[in-house]
């Protein structure tokens, strides 16, 4: 089922033309990306010229010609692999990219990996404290626990009825030099 261009109630679906719809291909949409952050300074092939045979070749000493021949035979490759210098522009660009995730990997995992590790290690610190303390409260007698919760019933008894005595939490000359 195809979608309507619009919703004009006397459209007919045959007046539509099913040819003049053009859908971006995968390839536009990527270029339109690339072209939103790279610039002519990022991102500038030039064209890779033909390679040459150098002219006194038979001059040169065998080790000589051996590494005129292999240059030449990688130039040859690289000419017939991208003319236009894209492969030498992408794999430039792409080596720049390494090259700057890894001087940012190297300069920040290690502070971030030492503080998650001290992180790591005081909240150990913290779960040994609470531990400690635990095993403390657990290991001390009853007795001293039902005086220690006595004392404090009183103290809050005593806290409580002293405020009763006073008038409550409320009192009127608190407020007087509001209205």
């Amino acid at each position: 089922m195809q979608p309507r261009p619009d919703s004009d109630p006397d459209f007919e679906a045959e007046d539509w033309d099913h040819a003049s719809v053009e859908f971006p291909s995968s390839q536009e949409g990527r270029r339109e990306f690339l072209a939103g952050w790279l610039t002519p300074d990022h991102w500038n092939p030039v064209p890779v010229p033909r390679p040459r045979i150098v002219a006194n070749l038979g001059d040169l000493s065998w080790p000589e010609r051996s590494s005129e021949a292999i240059c030449f035979t990688l130039l040859s490759v690289e000419h017939w692999l991208s003319r236009s210098g894209f492969l030498r522009e992408w794999l430039r660009l792409n080596l720049w990219l390494a090259v700057i995730l890894t001087l940012s990997v190297v300069l920040l995992v290690p502070p971030v990996t030492a503080l998650l590790e001290g992180a790591a290690e005081w909240s150990s610190l913290g779960g040994s404290v609470v531990e400690n303390i635990h095993a403390a409260v657990i290991k001390l007698p009853p007795i001293v626990l039902a005086i220690a919760s006595v004392l404090l019933a009183a103290a809050l008894l005593q806290r409580h009825w002293n405020q009763r005595r006073r008038g409550g939490r409320f009192r009127e000359d608190q407020y007087e030099g509001y209205r």
